[in-house]
């Protein structure tokens, strides 16, 4: 799976049902999506 398609499933989908969950995703998938990183485990490192 692309990982721009896995953040995008991670911010808006059924895994993040935290709301602060939902917003520490959120803001790094666009951060990774700003600077091009788009790479799977620099999410996983900020949550």
């Amino acid at each position: 799976m692309p990982v721009l398609r896995y953040c995008e499933y991670i911010c808006y989908g059924r895994d993040a049902r935290a709301a602060v969950l939902l917003f520490v995703w959120r803001s790094c998938c666009f951060r990774a999506l700003d600077s091009f990183v788009l790479d799977g485990s620099f999410c996983f490192r900020l949550v």
